[in-house]
């Protein structure tokens, strides 16, 4: 799994950044192409594909089957905080997604020259802040998706996964647009709906984000938001594990 993840980590940005180099190639001159250190923003926009891939592989599949069927013994023989298991678990995502963002980093590299990360002008804090806030928002992912896939189990968690991030990046675009330059009454519902919208974790808003830190580096609300859901996630998590031991040491007495 480990094998597949870094072969797909590396060939999503470095086919795209090899795809658009030969893009500028051909129609540079003759259309607006995507040039500079734009090339850079379209490889972090790519990477949430992998970021996503590695979450949703990790929290949906391998967290719970660590805690469930046969192998569900060893959490209530293990003699461990179980604090540490949250601990690990995010410690072992962190560390997978640092991996991603060196490959990255390597693919635009390999297309562009290592050279190019010397240059005066490179945004090295627009990236920094972009790869924050990805690490941010995919290690939350994971917990919420691996809270999930304990309580529902592995295959809905998968499908109410896809279609939750579907629906928030629907809302994000929705939410955006000012109705009122296009209907004469709002409907009652759309109020509820951003209220309700702007209380759940900002996964819609993640390629908005990315954007604007980019572009304008600096200290972003959505840090906290992002802080906020991990935190509770990973306290969920800890609750899921303390009540799955107790009922475990309870079926052993």
């Amino acid at each position: 799994m480990l094998v597949v993840f870094l072969l797909f980590a590396f060939l999503v940005p470095f086919i795209g950044l090899k795809m658009m180099g030969l893009v500028n190639e051909h129609l540079q001159g003759v259309v607006s192409a995507v040039v500079g250190y734009d090339t850079l923003f379209v490889a972090l926009f790519l990477q949430l594909a992998t970021g996503a891939f590695v979450s949703a592989v990790y929290g949906i599949w391998l967290v719970p089957y660590l805690h469930q069927g046969m192998r569900g013994p060893l959490t209530f023989a293990m003699p461990l905080s179980r604090w540490c298991f949250p601990a690990a678990y995010g410690i072992t995502a962190l560390g997978l997604l640092v991996t991603q963002h060196l490959i990255l980093l390597l693919s635009f590299g390999l297309n562009f020259g290592f050279s190019t990360f010397l240059a005066k002008d490179f945004p090295w804090s627009g990236l920094a802040g972009v790869l924050v806030l990805e690490t941010l928002a995919f290690e939350t992912l994971t917990f919420v998706l691996a809270c999930l896939a304990l309580v529902l189990g592995q295959i809905p968690t998968f499908f109410l996964g896809a279609v939750g991030l579907f629906v928030l990046q629907m809302g994000a675009a929705f939410f955006r647009f000012d109705l009122a330059t296009i209907v004469d009454q709002i409907p009652a519902w759309v109020p509820t709906g951003k209220a309700l919208y702007s209380v759940l974790p900002p996964f819609g808003e993640l390629v908005f984000d990315i954007r604007a830190l980019f572009v304008r580096p600096g200290f972003h609300l959505h840090f906290v938001a992002w802080a906020s859901w991990l935190a509770a996630g990973f306290c969920f998590f800890r609750l899921l594990i303390g009540r799955a031991w107790r009922m475990g040491r309870a079926v052993e007495s």
